[in-house]
């Protein structure tokens, strides 16, 4: 990102951010359906919906950046 500015940064920070969350999506999902641990699995739970909404307001926003 490093010699964009404006729209062009927004975008691919943007990106980049959209990126980093389905990855994360992809590793917590992963632990929650290894783990028996009824504890891991409500906080895994719980950090996917987050993570969900965050990557869906992201894809949101990068579609408005066009």
């Amino acid at each position: 990102m490093q010699g964009l500015n404006g729209a062009a940064f927004d975008k691919a920070f943007m990106q980049s951010q959209v990126d980093t969350h389905r990855k994360l999506h992809e590793a917590v999902s992963a632990l929650n359906a290894s783990t028996t641990d009824k504890h891991v699995k409500h906080v895994t739970s719980l950090a996917l919906a987050t993570i969900t909404e965050h990557t869906e307001r992201g894809q949101m926003l990068l579609s408005k950046l066009g």
